[in-house]
C-alpha cells in the first residue's frame, strides 16, 4: 500500500521537475497562466499515477488467478 502511494508521488514529482525544466528552457516566468497550467499538470499526473497503480494491481491479480494460486492472492490482498 505504501509503495503504491510512493509510486504516485514519484509520478507527481517527475512531472514537477519537467515543468520547472520547461519553464527554464523556454525562458518563461511563473505567472498566473503558467500556474494554472501547473495545477492542471499536477491533476493529470495524479490521475495517471492512480491509473498506473490500478493497472499494475490488475495485472498482478490476473497473474495470480492464471497460476491458480488463490490463497496467495488472498494473502496479497
Amino acid at each position: 500500500m505504501v509503495g503504491q502511494v510512493l509510486l504516485i508521488l514519484l509520478n507527481v514529482s517527475l512531472a514537477t521537475i519537467g515543468y520547472i525544466v520547461a519553464l527554464y528552457v523556454s525562458g518563461q516566468y511563473l505567472l498566473v497562466p503558467s500556474s494554472v497550467g501547473f495545477i492542471t499538470l499536477f491533476g493529470v499526473a495524479v490521475l495517471n499515477g492512480v491509473a498506473m497503480v490500478e493497472s499494475i494491481n490488475a495485472e498482478i491479480k490476473s497473474a495470480f488467478l492464471q497460476a491458480g494460486n488463490k490463497t496467495a492472492l488472498l494473502n496479497y490482498l
